[in-house]
């Protein structure tokens, strides 16, 4: 069991949400496989840019 800190992020192109690592900023939607940024911003949420 991985203890890293998770948050849910959606998509910008397709809508899809899903969970990355907390600290991640660059994404890859892995339903349209489109790259996205997110701000990262504490260890809750993310705020697309």
């Amino acid at each position: 069991m991985n203890n890293k800190p998770m948050k849910k992020v959606r998509c910008k192109h397709c809508g899809h949400i899903f969970e990355v690592e907390a600290q991640e900023t660059h994404i890859t939607c892995p339903k349209c496989g489109k790259d996205f940024w997110v701000a990262f911003i504490g260890l809750i949420g993310g705020k697309f840019l």
